[in-house]
């Protein structure tokens, strides 16, 4: 009941239940509101608990079982990572899926020796009880010094790995010209009768390079030699010339695949290198080094570098003289670092640890006083991902991240890693180990004086000795023989593998030693949590993974609990309209319309079927029954039924001969169909907030296709049989965010958290310091987007009037044409589109029929599709180029609101991105644009703020009984009053029109009189005066005019009975704020009149039949 009460928003006037108990179908429906239905089956209601913000920071390194080591707001879909399998202490592979979530002020930071997690209070880790050695989901906020956490203490690849390739390069090239072929050169010029200055200027080449040729005095580059031979006619190449690389005579090559010598000569460039324009140097205190890799990128590369000593710096340089080379390691390693350093983690680990040696030769130190091998680096993440680099050669290290420090002239955060354990520093030697002689011989000699098997940071046996003992004198282990091991604290690694080797002598603790024997095979030690302190959320949002099975996985090497979201409370299945067939044992609901019912229902009646309703989802539940005979499955007999049926339908069906099965599927778009995923349960839903609650994971059916659903998971198929693996979404919002919290109705909780809605919009969408707008989900390119010849804008109801106001931003800003259609209208004539036409759909729910007919009709000519939209993973998201989703949250009400402003400043980033593509704004133009909006957020909670005071309370007691209302607009405010009549149409019941304010005089101001109230929307812009005239004309004639103007503007109360203000902004934002007078007018007058504000009579949220 709880799952169709988040459904009452999108209209209903029957609600009905379906449920299968004792093997028998039970059935109960109920004309009127679901109120009635709850009634009458004396609901008992279960209370249900819902985790929220169980979530790690979003640069949480996690550990992919590929190799990659990736942040966790990097990581898509659907991946593979290592998990611990707790009856082992083994890391395995298994699924995952990332969810994000918004983040709260401030998170908890939990540190260990060796490593760190960021996370919300709500988040568990997994703990280990040094009494029992059971493992325990703690959440952070029960956290405190002294608890043991498990560190990974090395992490097995799980996959073949995959090659590190680079694009083939050609590399700029020369040509040596013989004597014949330069003296073809000159006479050709002699013949032509051109002077060299002459020759050069059509050439496109300098008069100097035109000497140089024709005197032979340096090679000929490629481009010039070409050029020169098109102007004289001679074929090229010339006769006998040779090609080479370069004028210098250095042969460069640039390598297609990664070998362990260029990793590690990336990995110095990594940390010691810089490409300069034509150049690469390398700077380092030890020559030694530099000569080492001298001969390493002469073996790479084919080119010798040089050394020469730096004045007055105790340091050498190694510069290798090669425009190739230095644009090849710009383009292949500095503009690809996020994709180099996740295929790093994906190669093979001589590969891997050359990389590692090659950082480490140009950052790292051995340190004999310290006892610790070192790397500091500026580059924080290089080094975080090299802690869990080394993990791959069971090498275990300590991160220390630095903050800052200008008084020390550190500008930047800095990051240290520290390896001290005698196992992990010998492990280094072998695998990585030092060019420089001196550091290998310090890195040496700190070995030799390490106690092996000691390490203070990490227990190897997480049980303290005290009680472990004890256990082991109770049965039977002498105390004597375990005098070795008595103390305090814990057994190291040494002394459980002794203590396991004593106690073979003793059968009767056979499951103690298999518990110490498991703790030293397993991939984790165990550290102590050092502090529990409070910090700043660094970002907007906080992410989590879902691991079935396992639960759990590698975040900072630290084994993290997966928090997936949870319900508890008794479930029960949630139906709507349910219609069964005469035996008692199939029940069907059904969103659409039949549009062959008449003649499949005669057909059926004449076969003796007894129909109970007028309703065309009885034809489906019948023609269900008849195919659900000879041993036919329930999925088999729907998949024939709806082969029958003609027109749009999504259905769901359900029987007592299969009571663990549900089948649905979707013909045409009829609605939406969300498959959940939950944990050991599946769901369906027309729309998401049904089941938000259970489950974030959802899949949505296409049209003709269908899913049959167990407990344990879903099949998908065509209607025609063809097996599918569709994409499961994860969806982002929260469902609490659909509740009504302080507010009267849904409408006006929606009203009031516009700002915060703007907000959303406009976050991680814009730089307003470079005046850039980053939409990711656009793929226009920069050459269509140049060559688009019109922008066709299609949509329904209030994205309509979102689209006109739209229509002023994409002329003004990306100076391209506009035509606004209604998407109802747009495909029953011939619409002038082609592929040089940017179609754009607006739609809240991205399920509205006649808005994905207009896209199909779009899609037919070859237009780019691009939608803004709401609703995630919405059929009009999934069809689209491109898509920008309005970050609006959930809207309940049927009157739009704030999904309304949305869309426009969506409409309005879009036209920036548009205008930057087209050259039609300049940097200081969109810097200009940016900065209005980002105060837009502001002035919009400003206004909202100033609505509490009453004054629209005020107005709906004046105006609630008037049966007439009149709105006028002009310029980029005219859509708003069509919006803001449609508004208090829409809810109130009162008719209303908008109109032109110029086209007053021509209709429409016949009917002004002393009973017509006239909105008037007349702000401060380039048509205020017109405005202005138009009022006096108003109350010229006796009408009564309500006028939105702007704050400061006290003549307009000299004209205007009542005025509405809004504050100050740009003109092309103005729709933003004068829209919101008019919602709330509209929504005070309805609640004046009793009216249903959230669900209207006779609307509903989504229209999904024509």
């Amino acid at each position: 009941m709880d799952g169709l009460r988040k459904l009452e928003y999108r209209g209903y006037d029957s609600a009905g239940i379906a449920v299968i108990d004792g093997g028998q179908l039970q059935v109960r429906k109920r004309v009127g509101k679901l109120q009635a239905l709850a009634e009458s089956l004396k609901e008992e209601l279960f209370d249900g608990h819902i985790g929220i913000g169980h979530c790690l920071a979003p640069d949480t390194l996690i550990q992919l079982a590929d190799g990659r080591v990736l942040p966790i707001a990097e990581i898509e879909g659907e991946v593979t990572v290592l998990s611990l399998d707790p009856t082992t202490l083994q890391l395995v592979p298994r699924q995952a899926f990332v969810f994000r979530h918004h983040a709260p002020e401030t998170l908890l930071e939990i540190r260990t020796p060796s490593s760190s997690v960021t996370c919300t209070t709500e988040h568990r880790m997994i703990t280990i009880d040094a009494e029992t050695g059971d493992l325990q989901e703690r959440y952070a906020s029960e956290i405190q010094p002294g608890d043991l956490f498990l560190f990974v203490k090395r992490v097995p690849v799980h996959s073949v790995a995959r090659p590190l390739t680079f694009p083939h390069v050609q590399p700029r090239r020369y040509w040596s010209l013989p004597e014949t072929a330069v003296g073809a050169l000159r006479d050709a010029t002699t013949t032509s009768g051109l002077s060299r200055a002459t020759l050069a200027e059509r050439a496109g080449i300098s008069l100097a390079t035109v000497n140089h040729l024709l005197a032979n005095e340096r090679n000929a580059r490629e481009s010039y030699l070409e050029s020169l031979c098109s102007v004289l006619e001679l074929p090229f190449p010339p006769e006998d010339a040779q090609p080479i690389h370069s004028h210098h005579g250095n042969f460069v090559r640039l390598p297609e695949i990664a070998t362990p010598e260029l990793l590690q000569v990336l990995g110095y460039f990594w940390g010691d290198g810089h490409a300069h324009e034509r150049s690469v140097r390398w700077k380092d205190r030890r020559r030694e080094v530099l000569e080492y890799y001298q001969t390493l990128v002469a073996d790479i590369f084919g080119i010798a570098g040089r050394i020469v000593h730096i004045p007055n710096v105790q340091a050498w340089l190694l510069e290798v003289n090669s425009r190739d080379l230095a644009c090849w390691l710009r383009e292949h390693v500095v503009n690809r670092r996020k994709e180099l350093l996740s295929a790093i983690g994906q190669q093979p680990d001589d590969e891997l640890a050359a990389f590692l040696k090659g950082i480490f030769d140009a950052e790292g130190c051995p340190a004999r006083a310290a006892g610790q091998l070192s790397l500091r680096m500026t580059d924080v993440d290089v080094v975080q991902r090299a802690q869990q680099w080394l993990l791959r050669l069971g090498i275990s290290s300590s991160l220390m991240i630095e903050p800052p420090a200008p008084q020390h002239r550190r500008f930047k955060a800095a990051a240290g890693l520290f390896i001290s354990s005698a196992e992990s520093l010998q492990r280094f030697a072998k695998a990585i180990g030092f060019s420089a002689s001196d550091k290998q011989q310090e890195l040496s000699a700190i070995i030799h004086q390490k106690r092996p098997g000691f390490t203070i940071s990490s227990k190897a046996i997480p049980l303290r000795k005290p009680l472990l003992l004890r256990r082991l004198v109770a049965k039977g282990v002498p105390s004597t023989a375990l005098r070795p091991f008595r103390g305090e604290g814990y057994l190291t690694e040494a002394q459980g593998q002794k203590l396991v080797e004593l106690l073979k002598t003793y059968p009767a603790t056979e499951n103690v030693r298999t518990l110490l024997q498991r703790y030293l095979d397993g991939d984790v030690v165990f550290q102590e949590v050092q502090a529990v302190c409070e910090v700043l959320a660094p970002d907007s949002s906080v992410y989590d993974l879902e691991v079935p099975g396992t639960q759990n996985f590698i975040a900072n090497g630290l084994i993290s609990h997966n928090s997936r979201w949870a319900t508890h409370g008794k479930p029960s299945d949630r139906n709507a309209h349910p219609h069964a067939d005469a035996t008692g044992q199939v029940v069907v609901v059904q969103n659409g319309i039949v549009e062959n019912f008449r003649e499949l229902r005669a057909g059926l009646e004449a076969e003796g079927v007894e129909f109970k309703s007028d309703t065309d989802t009885e034809v489906i539940v019948h023609l269900v029954s008849r195919h659900y005979q000879g041993g036919r499955s329930l999925a088999e007999a729907v998949r024939l039924a709806l082969g029958q049926l003609r027109g749009p339908s999504a259905v769901v069906a359900l029987s007592s001969r299969e009571p663990g099965t549900l089948v649905t599927a979707r013909l045409g778009n009829a609605g939406g169909v969300a498959v959940g995923y939950g944990d050991g349960e599946m769901f369906i839903a027309s729309d998401m907030p049904a089941i938000l609650e259970h489950t974030r994971r959802m899949v949505f059916l296409e049209n003709r296709q269908m899913a049959v659903l167990t407990r344990d998971g879903a099949t998908f198929s065509t209607l025609d049989g063809q097996p599918l693996q569709p994409e499961i979404h994860t969806i982002p919002w929260d469902p609490i965010s659909a509740a009504k919290g302080e507010y009267k109705h849904f409408m006006q909780k929606e009203i009031y958290e516009q700002a915060n809605s703007l907000t959303d919009t406009i976050r991680g969408r814009v730089d307003l310091g470079r005046g850039e707008v980053y939409l990711e989900e656009v793929t226009l390119a920069p050459e269509r987007a140049q060559g688009l010849t019109q922008l066709v804008s299609v949509a329904c109801g209030t994205s309509y009037h979102s689209e006109l106001v739209g229509q002023f931003m994409f002329e003004q800003l990306a100076r391209l044409p506009v035509r606004v259609d209604y998407a109802s209208e747009f495909r029953y004539r011939d619409p002038v589109i082609d592929g040089r036409t940017l179609l754009l759909a607006i739609t809240q729910s991205g399920e509205t029929v006649d808005t994905l007919a207009a896209m199909e009709e779009g899609r037919d000519r070859g237009s780019h599709l691009a939608v803004i939209v709401n609703v995630i993973g919405s059929q009009a998201a999934r069809v689209s180029d491109s898509v920008i989703y309005m970050h609006a949250g959930p809207e309940i009400g049927v009157a739009s609101t704030k999904a309304f402003t949305a869309s426009i400043v969506d409409q309005y980033l879009l036209a920036i991105h548009l205008g930057m593509l087209r050259g039609a704004l300049s940097v200081e133009r969109c810097r200009a644009l940016l900065d209005d909006l980002a105060r837009l957020p502001a002035l919009v909670g400003q206004l909202l703020e100033l609505s509490r005071k009453g004054i629209y309370e005020e107005l709906a007691q004046t105006f609630f009984q008037h049966t007439d209302f009149l709105y006028l607009g002009r310029g980029i405010n005219f859509p708003i009053a069509l919006e803001g009549a449609l508004k208090l149409k829409e809810i109130s019941y009162i008719h209303a029109e908008g109109y032109p304010a110029g086209e007053m005089k021509h209709g429409p101001i016949a009917l002004i009189d002393e009973r017509m109230p006239v909105v008037a929307i007349a702000t401060q812009d380039r048509v205020y005066d017109k405005m202005l005239s138009q009022i006096e004309q108003v109350k010229a004639r006796g009408g009564i005019v309500i006028a939105v103007a702007t704050e400061g503007d006290d003549f307009i109360t000299t004209k205007a009975d009542h005025v509405l203000y809004v504050p100050p902004t740009s003109e092309l934002l103005t729709p933003v704020l004068s829209v919101i007078p008019l919602q709330l007018l509209a929504y005070h007058i309805a609640v004046r009149r009793g009216a249903d504000v959230d669900q209207p009579r006779n609307l509903a949220k989504s229209v999904t039949v024509e």
